[in-house]
């Protein structure tokens, strides 16, 4: 049924779950309801409600459906559809993993299928389209979307008649907007529905042949008729035409691949030996999903390149092969973890800070490969979403092993969680956590972990040997165009001793030319859109670590603008999968992307970049919602840092900061931490308006983010002017005391609002000279009494807290 040739890439991607099913009425067609009735076909129950409203016979089914009062809806939608009896065509669907279901029937014959079936591999999550959008799930969950409604919400409308459809449309429904973003660059099984059906039509809209991502199984049409247009759209689409039925198509895959893996083949590896207690299977599940184990092997190394060697982050396979160089930082590293296994010290949590291209992520794994070669169990992160901390303290406290290592790379998205796990003693006692992030994120990291002791750790230049050893290396594999540095390799290990190791290679690889100068020669080489969708990778990867999803980029830059020939070698500027999550795509060379950022933001071009900020914020709007920012998903976190006014709007786009809040207003007006960026933004130049966007901010969402914001533009505007000094400063106070209080609802306090007060507090008394009152005064040494206690590794706090004690 599929072409000999793609069979090993399909069944890859089948086994491995990665495949979307999106399936029409034809598919329920052999279903019964409660009644033992089959199931009317759209066209069939078109003209079933033609006769009860008598509309003439060849009205659509649209404007039929408008006819309908509620009760006629309740009789010949809700009930006829509800509690049904699955047919044979797709009793072998649970046999399989899928990534995500979606559906245009309003039935339940899915949820009855698999909620009845002895082979199902995962559970079902039904989800109406209004629902709001969720995180990708755990692979033991199956979400069953139900685009045009469904029977189990029936107090919900159906999206039948063109009104309720171009409503749906108009405010940018997120399950419609991801079905459109993910078709174009994912796999899907299409069966049940035909091509020119309108709302098929709108989502294959951004889908043509060269949007499909080349890592991943063909897209497959079945269909048991079909016509010379059906043929011609499969082309058009870049679908597989399968010509069958949809049952018999699931009974040739249940013949051809009869044992595909379960879940906890695909998740849990064999770690029975290393529990005391052996955790449950959906335990390991949900550790697994977020951990990974390192296990390490000596392979020889590779006759060929590999994309490390031009810049890529390096995968476990890189460190087997032993294709890093040797650098004296990771054995001062390995020394201060074997110092923190062996001795009962505060400091735990080792990070190593430094810019984007130092090296960070290459040493972190290959340490620890190293401590797993020595038989020391080592786990490293791999969600990108948050750490189920509970079953992370129940796993690892039952470990045999005295000292296990903890990897976490991008440690800021996941340090609260870090610091939640390590409140445990049994866990605190055997482990040490192994951390690398960019130097920009050391105040979020320094908030966080203001109450623990971490050792910070910064990579030194490389050595002349290091920068030999470099270039031997790129020599081995013929990477090396300048014949005098195949002669004089000592001189010009000189040359790049001062860089850090990416922009070293990136040297290496182009001739020994400056950076600058590379960057630039890049950049008039690259296509326009090139251009455009390199700078949206650059941004994201500059803002979250792992960049942007695949097909969200695809989603942003359009069907015309191929994303899948960035990844070619003969592109300029050159993209790849990021190395632990495929989904995700970064620039081959993080450190041309950063460069490319700067340079982009000092040159004329910075209108240019606007619009690429604009084309970002816009494209992951439709994937944050409250829900994605308490799961911490990574779109959430990527907006997080994109809307930041004063660490990345105001430094790239200088004069356009304040309008790209004007011009993504529609999409973000909705979150509190949007108007929080955009009272810090213009707080400089009127503080009135921040005022009012902080006030907004609060009223929007009373949070200790918010109010602590509030409060810091309460003390500005204290500073600005001496009318009203007084009250703004109580009213600050009150704001942060709030701010306080609240944080003790949660997991951990943070600093930041207790740091703003106490600023604020020496600022006052410098300006007025007057004293503030007993109650208040009251308050604020209640609160130098808690942050003595809670913060006490905190430099910053304590220096504030002399100058108070001085000052009272």
């Amino acid at each position: 049924m599929i072409p000999e040739e793609l069979l090993t890439t399909f069944q890859d991607t089948l086994f491995r779950g990665n495949y979307n099913l999106l399936l029409g009425s034809g598919l329920s067609l052999d279903s019964k309801n409660e009644d033992g009735e089959f199931l009317r076909s759209s066209e069939k129950l078109r003209l079933h409600l033609c006769q009860i409203t008598d509309a003439p016979e060849s009205t659509t089914l649209q404007r039929v459906y408008a006819l309908l009062n509620s009760q006629q809806k309740e009789q010949e939608i809700v009930k006829p559809y509800n509690k049904c009896v699955p047919g044979t065509s797709i009793q072998n669907v649970p046999h399989y993993i899928w990534r995500r279901l979606f559906t245009f029937n309003v039935d339940d014959v899915i949820e009855n299928l698999y909620r009845s079936s002895t082979i199902a591999k995962q559970s079902i999550k039904p989800i109406n389209y209004n629902y709001p959008l969720e995180p990708t799930p755990k692979a033991n969950e199956l979400q069953a979307i139900h685009l045009h409604g469904w029977v189990g919400e029936p107090h919900q409308e159906f999206v039948f008649s063109h009104t309720e459809y171009a409503r749906v449309m108009r405010e940018l429904n997120p399950w419609t907007y991801m079905l459109a973003e993910i078709l174009a660059t994912e796999p899907f099984i299409i069966s049940g529905t035909s091509l020119n059906e309108g709302d098929l039509e709108y989502y294959l809209s951004t889908r043509n042949a060269t949007t499909p991502r080349r890592d991943r199984g063909p897209s497959l049409l079945v269909e048991p008729y079909p016509t010379i247009v059906t043929k011609k759209d499969c082309e058009r689409f870049g679908l597989i035409l399968v010509t069958a039925t949809f049952g018999d198509f699931m009974q040739w895959l249940r013949t051809q691949f009869p044992t595909p893996p379960t879940i906890s083949e695909l998740i849990i590896p064999n770690v029975d030996s290393l529990f005391e207690v052996q955790p449950k299977n959906a335990e390991w599940l949900r550790f697994f999903s977020d951990f990974e184990i390192v296990t390490p092997k000596n392979i020889s190394t590779p006759s060929k390149p590999v994309p490390f060697l031009y810049g890529r982050s390096p995968e476990w396979a890189d460190l087997d092969t032993h294709i890093d160089i040797e650098r004296e930082d990771n054995s001062k590293l390995k020394k201060i973890v074997d110092k923190c296994f062996a001795y009962d010290i505060m400091e735990k949590i080792i990070i190593v800070l430094d810019e984007p291209g130092t090296g960070k992520s290459t040493s972190l794994r290959r340490i620890a490969h190293d401590f797993a070669m020595a038989g020391i169990p080592v786990f490293s992160t791999k969600t990108l979403s948050r750490i189920d901390k509970d079953i992370a303290i129940k796993c690892l406290s039952n470990l045999k092993a005295k000292r296990v290592l903890i990897l976490v790379d991008g440690f800021a998205d996941h340090v609260d969680q870090i610091f939640e796990i390590m409140k445990d003693d049994n866990v605190a006692e055997k482990i040490v956590v192994l951390a690398a992030e960019r130097n920009y994120r050391k105040p979020y990291i320094d908030l966080v972990l203001s109450q623990v002791g971490v050792k910070a750790y910064y990579l030194s230049n490389l050595s002349q040997t290091e920068c030999q050893q470099l270039i031997n290396q790129y020599q081995r594999y013929g990477l090396i165009a300048n014949s005098d540095a195949l002669r004089k390799p000592d001189q010009f290990a000189m040359k790049i001793r001062k860089d850090p190791v990416a922009i070293a290679i990136c040297r290496i690889l182009n001739d020994f030319r400056p950076l600058d100068e590379i960057i630039e020669s890049l950049w008039l080489e690259a296509h326009e859109d090139d251009r455009l969708a390199f700078l949206t990778v650059a941004l994201a990867q500059y803002c979250y670590w792992a960049g942007v999803r695949y097909s969200l980029l695809q989603k942003i830059m359009g069907p015309n603008c191929s994303i899948r020939r960035m990844f070619s070698k003969d592109v300029p500027l050159r993209l790849t999968q990021h190395a632990t999550e495929n989904d995700f795509v970064v620039a081959l060379h993080p450190v041309v992307g950063l460069k490319t950022l700067q340079r982009s933001s000092k040159k004329d071009t910075a209108e240019y970049l606007f619009n690429v900020f604009c084309g970002l914020a816009i494209g992951i709007a439709p994937h944050v919602n409250r829900n994605a920012i308490r799961n911490r998903t990574p779109e959430a976190r990527l907006s997080s840092r994109v809307l930041d006014a004063d660490k990345v709007v105001r430094p790239f786009l200088g004069s356009f900061a304040e309008k790209l809040y004007d011009n993504i207003q529609s999409a973000w007006a909705w979150n509190s931490r949007y108007w929080e960026q955009r009272a810090l933004l213009v707080s400089e130049n009127d503080i009135d308006t921040a005022l009012q966007y902080a006030r907004h901010a609060v009223a929007i969402e009373n949070h200790p983010f918010t109010l602590t914001t509030l409060g810091k533009v309460l003390l500005l505007k204290m500073e600005k002017s001496d009318v009203g000094r007084e009250s703004k400063f109580l009213e600050a106070l009150d704001v942060l005391s709030e701010a306080i209080r609240l944080e003790t609802y949660g997991a951990r306090i943070s600093v930041h609002p207790f740091s703003v007060l106490f600023e604020g507090v020496v600022r006052y008394l410098e300006l007025s000279g007057s004293a503030i009152p007993f109650r208040q005064r009251q308050i604020i040494k209640e609160h130098m009494t808690d942050a003595e206690f809670r913060f006490k590794y905190d430099s910053g706090i304590i220096s504030a807290l002399s100058r108070l004690d001085e000052i009272f």
